[in-house]
Parts: C-alpha cells; sequence; structure tokens
C-alpha cells in the first residue's frame, strides 16, 4: 500500500538498489536468503546510517503476490517474511530497466 517514488529517495540522499528477480529463479532465491540486501538496509537504510534504500522489484509478468507470500507451485518459498525493505510486485519496472534475466541487480548512486 506504500508508495515509492525513485527520484524522492534520490533527492533525499540515499543509493537506491534495486533487486530485480522472478519468485521461480534459484539464484535469486539463493542471493535472497544470503540476507545480504537486508543486511544492507539495517546498516545502511531508515533505521541505520540512513544512506541506502534498496527495493525487490519482483518483475517477472507471469507471477504475483501469492508467488512472493511462497503459496504457489512457482515460487522458491516465502520472499516477504523477515524482510526489512519494499519488496514491490510490478513488472513494468523490469521492462523500463529492460531486464532481460534473473537476478539483475541495479545500484543508482545519488
Amino acid at each position: 500500500g506504500n508508495t515509492w517514488t525513485l527520484y524522492d529517495i534520490l533527492d533525499e540522499g540515499k543509493t537506491v538498489i534495486l533487486d530485480m528477480s522472478a519468485t521461480w529463479c534459484g539464484p535469486c532465491w539463493a542471493y535472497h536468503q544470503a540476507e545480504v540486501l537486508k543486511y544492507i538496509q539495517n546498516t545502511y537504510g531508515p533505521d541505520g546510517t540512513d544512506e541506502f534504500m534498496v527495493l525487490k522489484i519482483e518483475a517477472d509478468p507471469n507471477t504475483g503476490l501469492a508467488d512472493l507470500q511462497g503459496t504457489t507451485g512457482s515460487t522458491q518459498g516465502n520472499w516477504i517474511d523477515g524482510k526489512p525493505y519494499p519488496i514491490i510486485e510490478d513488472a513494468t519496472i523490469g521492462d523500463l530497466y529492460n531486464v532481460n534475466y534473473f537476478p539483475t541487480l541495479i545500484v543508482i548512486p545519488v
């Protein structure tokens, strides 16, 4: 239910990390489970030094919220539980960045 605007986050002086993935993607799940982005968000995000903002984008148009919740056969598990960063289900964002494979990490510096 929250709205995030990339330019607003950058105007706040934060570097943004976009994690574009798909719920069915094994390498995406392995990276997600490593909790690197959770560490970055907790340490350098709004509750840490407030220098970064992580946004996880479910960028496959064929998957949805139920897949993110881990309740379908098109997912590696529950992507939502315990994650301190916003998780956005919007395939058009992947299209805007011309994402052709998963995972794709994009770092947008201030």
